[in-house]
């Protein structure tokens, strides 16, 4: 029960209209070279 009325509030959250802007995202995968420049792929994207 805990399991699916966590589930089925993460999904209403989910749908639901935000209309407040992000300040940073999040790019999995992608690295800052060691010298604080962009990765190629991180800039390409």
């Amino acid at each position: 029960m805990w399991f699916f009325g966590h589930i089925t509030y993460i999904i209403i959250d989910g749908l639901t209209k935000n209309e407040e802007r992000a300040d940073i995202a999040v790019i999995l995968g992608n690295k800052v070279n060691e010298d604080g420049t962009l990765s190629e792929r991180l800039e390409n994207a």
